[in-house]
């Protein structure tokens, strides 16, 4: 039998061609992109739990960024505003303040996903 090849096909082989993701998420409201900013990543805790969910991100399909706020609520918002911009999917925080602080007000204020964690509701 015949076996008709296709050119483009052929190209994309041969060029190695990968899909650019970046490329494909423009035409989805949100990216395939779940954030997580933690206060740092030295201890156990927060280092584990960057871990896991990069584990659980990739086993549905996403990828983890993940940023350290550094206690600094200053730089936790810069953050959040990168991730907005970014359009992901979702954050997981934990947050400087509390879940009244400015992050969760910012995240609120800019219909941004988000679960926030190791903080105490008042």
């Amino acid at each position: 039998p015949c076996v008709a090849h296709d050119p483009v096909l052929d190209a994309v082989e041969r060029l190695a061609y990968r899909v650019d993701p970046l490329a494909s998420d423009m035409r989805r409201a949100k990216r395939r992109i779940i954030g997580a900013i933690m206060p740092e990543f030295e201890s156990e805790f927060f280092g584990q739990m960057v871990t896991e969910l990069e584990g659980l991100a990739e086993q549905r399909g996403y990828t983890l960024v993940a940023a350290s706020s550094r206690e600094s609520e200053a730089r936790e918002k810069e953050i959040l505003a990168r991730m907005h911009d970014w359009r992901v999917a979702g954050v997981v925080l934990a947050p400087v303040r509390n879940e009244h602080g400015p992050a969760a007000s910012f995240m609120k204020a800019n219909g941004m996903t988000g679960v926030l964690i190791d903080r105490v509701l008042s």
